[in-house]
């Protein structure tokens, strides 16, 4: 069951192409975020969701790496599968621009559950009040990719994901996310199995990021100097 719940965590990571848009006002929760778990610095949130069985998760903590190999690594979509376990296939459907795309993903989940897939919009924008990169990813439906009949198709409500350097050498990362998997998997399975996961996977991201040279897309950097420039003021 444990592994069961990973396929929710990678749906914000590997589809890092970036955007701007007003739409994050579709992130709500209820009350405030309570803190689950924490372990070498990261801690885990979780928070109730309005008419929804299934919580919002919250993992944020600072990773060793400059900010540049994350925003290389997460947007590397054909490598994720040489350090991100269970991914059947993942690729990009349409470039919008540097800062924008639609992805498709599906990710293998053990039996008895059925695997997943989605297909999903990202978009970045500089956050000028917070000083952070902020992305947000949501599922879409786009013409020529329906349900497939070997999956279950997962909706990703929202997920935000905000990255800010803390020096040249440590990355701050904050994610929210709230998905609905679909199929017959019990939501208290799944709010149990988010209280730890996301964890790892940022561990799994720091030992990525080392090996990782950066290559910026153009769009993303001017975001990235903008931000620079903006954290000196």
């Amino acid at each position: 069951m444990f592994v069961m719940y990973k396929w929710l965590l990678f749906l914000i990571f590997p589809a890092l192409v970036f955007g701007q848009n007003k739409e994050f006002n579709r992130i709500k929760i209820i009350g405030e975020w309570h803190k689950v778990f924490s372990r070498d610095g990261f801690e885990i949130l979780i928070a109730e969701v309005p008419n929804s069985n299934f919580k919002a998760f919250r993992a944020r903590g600072v990773l060793e790496g400059n900010i540049t190999k994350y925003l290389t690594l997460y947007r590397n979509i054909e490598d994720m599968k040489e350090w991100s376990p269970k991914l059947i296939d993942k690729y990009v459907i349409k470039d919008i621009s540097d800062t924008e795309a639609i992805t498709y993903q599906a990710d293998d989940i053990p039996w008895p559950a059925q695997d997943r897939d989605m297909v999903l919009r990202n978009k970045l924008y500089l956050d000028r009040k917070n000083k952070v990169l902020k992305v947000l990813t949501y599922s879409v439906k786009m013409k020529g990719y329906p349900p497939n009949k070997d999956y279950i198709r997962a909706i990703i409500n929202w997920g935000e994901f905000s990255l800010r350097p803390i020096n040249p050498n440590q990355t701050y990362i904050d994610f929210k996310i709230h998905a609905e998997p679909g199929g017959t998997i019990p939501a208290w399975v799944v709010n149990q199995i988010q209280r730890k996961w996301p964890y790892k996977f940022l561990k799994k991201s720091e030992r990525a990021a080392r090996n990782t040279i950066p290559k910026v897309k153009p769009g993303v950097m001017k975001l990235y100097t903008d931000l620079l420039k903006l954290m000196k003021k």
